[in-house]
C-alpha cells in the first residue's frame, strides 16, 4: 500500500514537471510614466500617467485611446490596479507618450475625493463596464472579450 502511494506520488510529480505551467503567475511589467502599451486581443492602447500605492496594492493611472466601436473613442483618466493592467498589456509601443487632455484634472478630482476607487478588471472589461454604466449600447465585438 505504501509502495503504491509512493509510485503514484512520483508519477504525478513527474507528469507535473512535463506540463507547461500555464497557471503560473506572469511577470508584471515595470510600468513607468510615458509608456504606451498595446493590449492583448483588443485594439485600444493605454498610456501610463501616474503610478502610486493605494491601500495594499498599486494603482496605475492611465489614459485609454483608440477604443473601437465609435461609442467612446478615449478615456482621459482610468485608475486601474497594477495586476489588472499587467494582465491587459501586450507590447510596449513607446516610452515618451503624453496622457490625454483632461488626465491631470480628472486625476486631481479622483485624488481629492475620499470615496474614489480603482478598477480591478482588465482594460477591455473595464471599458465595457464604463459603456454599460453610461447606458450606451455597443456591439459586443466593439468592447472586447
Amino acid at each position: 500500500m505504501l509502495r503504491r502511494q509512493a509510485i503514484l506520488l512520483l508519477a504525478a510529480s513527474a507528469a507535473g514537471a512535463l506540463v507547461p505551467r500555464a497557471w503560473a503567475q506572469e511577470v508584471s511589467p515595470d510600468f513607468a510614466p510615458g509608456q504606451m502599451w498595446s493590449l492583448k486581443s483588443y485594439p485600444a492602447k493605454v498610456i501610463v500617467g501616474i503610478i502610486e500605492p493605494w491601500f495594499d496594492t498599486t494603482v496605475v493611472h492611465v489614459s485609454v485611446l483608440d477604443i473601437p466601436g465609435g461609442i467612446i473613442s478615449q478615456v482621459s483618466h482610468l485608475p486601474i490596479e497594477k495586476p489588472a493592467l499587467a494582465a491587459s498589456v501586450d507590447q510596449l509601443l513607446s516610452r515618451d507618450a503624453k496622457t490625454l487632455q483632461g488626465f491631470e484634472a480628472e486625476y486631481q478630482e479622483w485624488k481629492a475625493n475620499p470615496g474614489s476607487g480603482i478598477f480591478s478588471s482588465r482594460v477591455p472589461q473595464t471599458i465595457a463596464l464604463l459603456i454599460k454604466n453610461k447606458n450606451l449600447a455597443a456591439p459586443p465585438a466593439a468592447v472586447g472579450q
